[in-house]
């Protein structure tokens, strides 16, 4: 029996390396679209604002007429500062940077938990996590190959992902001892930065934040508390600053205006619940391949990533400590979700946009991830596995494992490479564009007539009204007095 169980373990790392490069195509051929991203919609804002203002001067601009957003802006008017040239290099950064980030945060964790192969764990993990949040959301467009929804909640969660890093690696250095003024100092501000990314990230990082310092009080004898406890509060405090700074700020009675009035207490509840569950139901309604693939791959690598525990005293530890996580866990993935539903309908008094979504989503693949992985390693434990009927099962979870990468990361990979030939002449057509705009300034002409660009995006592009926002803000950022698009 032992050897029936040891033999798929023998063969893990040639398992994990397949469908690490099954995960990674996808991923390689998003970056690669990213190429031909440019300017659209809200973009030209954010340039036209350093154009007229400077960064400073675009920093008080937005903070008095729009959002308290002020890591965002900031963020987004050092990338401006750059200029057109930065953009088409943004998705493959990004991708890169939270790949990276995920995977050694997960491998910090496999590490400690003793995980067999823990670099190939953490990879397969960071790439599985990365595919199914991103290919689960709607309106990809504006969340990978646009400046501003890249930069608003996608740049948090690398931020998040990075720091949850550090936070661990710290915890691992001090210990038992108590964090140094320097790390506390460190935790203040990085809490602080993403805090004024957006409303729902400050939300979710409070409501996460808060629940961290709960479980350290409700339990007293955890490993780490000192350290861990002492961090938690200078974030959490770096994180109300940033909230009180984004509330606090003159734009958003302006920006009130676009949006319904406020709710009372009682329907903010009942809508904020409601549209959280239609979140959790239409992602296994509409994704339930992705769902599969969720739950599939993490459960067979805790079986085979992970070493069989015998002596019934230590048995009945880890059914206590797996027991009292499921109960906790299922707790704060309510509490972290609705956080951001929450916050969407008290300040818009709508659902998350699109965009936005990518936030519950990825804090949803880790837990599923995670209880399918302690799955996995709960079911291990037990060596009378199914001894009668092993090789049945094995051939089923195959078949199964098999049919969620052809029609999971295999499938998407051919329809995202289906894209990239529109991708390309669009962002052709965009250069030429800006071309002959250019061209009409060198020549001192004030007022310019192009062509509207359809699906740039799936954002919109310039129209034929010149005091269109976008249209006022792109004559901002090429110094011109109008720009007008028609149809070809």
């Amino acid at each position: 029996m032992k050897k029936a169980i040891q033999l798929p373990r023998d063969k893990y790392p040639f398992f994990a390396i397949g469908i690490i490069i099954v995960l990674l195509v996808p991923l390689i051929l998003y970056g690669y679209i990213g190429i031909f991203s440019r300017y659209a919609a809200d973009d030209y804002e954010t340039a036209g604002a350093l154009a007229r203002s400077g960064f400073w001067g675009a920093q008080q601009y937005w903070y008095l007429t729009w959002s308290g957003r002020i890591s965002y802006f900031a963020l987004v008017t050092l990338v401006e500062m750059i200029g057109i040239r930065a953009v088409p290099y943004l998705t493959v950064v990004c991708l890169s940077l939270w790949l990276f980030g995920l995977a050694w945060l997960l491998r910090q964790i496999f590490t400690i938990t003793h995980v067999k192969h823990p670099v190939l764990s953490s990879t397969l993990g960071a790439c599985l996590i990365l595919f199914i949040t991103l290919r689960s959301l709607n309106l990809i467009h504006q969340i990978l190959f646009w400046q501003t929804g890249l930069l608003t909640y996608p740049a948090y969660l690398i931020f998040f992902t990075f720091s949850t890093a550090v936070f661990v690696w710290l915890v691992k250095h001090h210990g038992q001892q108590p964090a140094s003024f320097l790390d506390l100092s460190i935790c203040f501000l990085l809490a602080f930065f993403m805090g004024g990314l957006s409303e729902i990230s400050t939300t979710f990082q409070i409501t996460f934040i808060s629940f961290g310092i709960a479980i350290l009080i409700v339990f007293p004898r955890l490993p780490f508390r000192k350290t861990m406890l002492g961090m938690f509060v200078y974030a959490l405090l770096g994180s109300a600053v940033a909230l009180a700074i984004m509330a606090l700020a003159p734009g958003n009675q302006v920006r009130a205006v676009i949006f319904a009035e406020r709710p009372d207490l009682a329907v903010l509840l009942i809508n904020s619940l409601k549209n959280l569950f239609s979140f959790l139901g239409n992602w296994i309604d509409k994704q339930p391949i992705l769902v599969a693939l969720c739950l599939l791959l993490p459960f067979i690598t805790g079986l085979l990533a992970t070493d069989p525990i015998h002596q019934s005293q230590e048995m009945g530890r880890i059914d206590l400590w797996l027991t009292a996580s499921l109960l906790l866990s299922t707790a704060a993935i309510f509490l972290f979700l609705w956080s951001c539903f929450f916050v969407s309908f008290y300040v818009m008094s709508a659902n998350p946009p699109d965009r936005a979504l990518v936030i519950p989503q990825y804090i949803l693949v880790i837990f599923v991830g995670t209880w399918s992985f302690l799955s996995g390693c709960y079911l291990k434990q037990s060596v009378a596995l199914l001894e009668s009927s092993l090789r049945f099962w094995q051939i089923l979870v195959g078949g199964i494992l098999a049919l969620c990468l052809l029609l999971g990361p295999i499938y998407a990979s051919m329809r995202i490479a289906s894209t990239i030939e529109t991708s390309r002449s669009i962002a052709m057509e965009w250069d030429q564009r800006d071309a002959i705009i250019r061209a009409a300034i060198a020549r001192g002409e004030k007022n310019v007539t192009v062509w509207y660009i359809r699906d740039l995006n799936r954002l919109g592009d310039y129209s034929s009204d010149p005091n269109f926002l976008v249209n006022r803000a792109a004559a901002d950022y090429y110094h011109l007095e109008s720009i007008i698009a028609l149809d070809k």
